[in-house]
């Protein structure tokens, strides 16, 4: 199952109601209609943004969301002009498997 057929199969309550780069908490959130927030923490780098979290509140996992909430956060980054450097793990593994962020990793990352 891909995150598209995740998201289609999402609970209500599991609806992403805002996705937003909250920079004063250095972390992008995914807003969900029951007011639960997932979250992908970061770091700002000189010319990049280090990755260093990903968290999808339990009842809220398997459907889609964090999926959405990092490719968000990639093309944020990318539009901004920034590289990626992947550290969490669930981030590392999203651009191993959407290789067209690979281009834009940051100067010693791999996936």
């Amino acid at each position: 199952m891909n995150d598209t057929d995740e998201a289609q199969d999402r609970a209500p309550e599991s609806e992403i109601e805002e996705l937003r780069n909250n920079v004063e908490a250095g972390r992008y959130e995914a807003e969900l209609a029951d007011g639960d927030i997932a979250v992908l923490d970061y770091q700002a780098l000189n010319g990049g943004v280090l990755f260093t979290n990903t968290e999808t509140p339990v009842r809220h996992r398997h459907q889609g969301i964090a999926g959405e909430l990092t490719r968000y956060a990639l093309d944020d980054t990318i539009e901004r002009g920034l590289e990626i450097a992947p550290q969490c793990p669930y981030t590392v593994w999203f651009v191993r498997e959407n290789p067209k962020y690979q281009e834009h990793l940051a100067e010693g990352f791999r996936v």
